[in-house]
């Protein structure tokens, strides 16, 4: 296939976005190396243009669901998002 395939990474995380894009943190040397993410890698991955970081609000970033615990109508939101539902008993 010949067609290109844009992929955004969404981060809500300004502090994020800023270690991706140099590619190192200060902060990492105090974590222990199975702990720290591979910021080389994420940093090579978005100097490609079909790989963007595009900064989105935080009340829009549905990892937050996997991530963190939400409020019941927060976490209704970012279901629906990604074409869940909620079963309730």
């Amino acid at each position: 296939m010949d067609q290109e395939i844009i992929i955004k990474h969404h981060e809500d995380n300004e502090s994020a976005i800023l270690t991706i894009h140099t590619g190192f943190t200060a902060q990492d040397r105090f974590l222990a190396k199975h702990q720290r993410l591979n910021l080389g890698m994420l940093h090579e991955m978005h100097l490609d243009p079909a790989f963007p970081v595009v900064q989105i609000e935080t009340h829009l970033q549905n990892a937050d669901m996997f991530t963190k615990p939400l409020a019941r109508a927060a976490l209704r939101n970012n279901c629906e998002r990604i074409g869940m539902r909620i079963i309730e008993s």
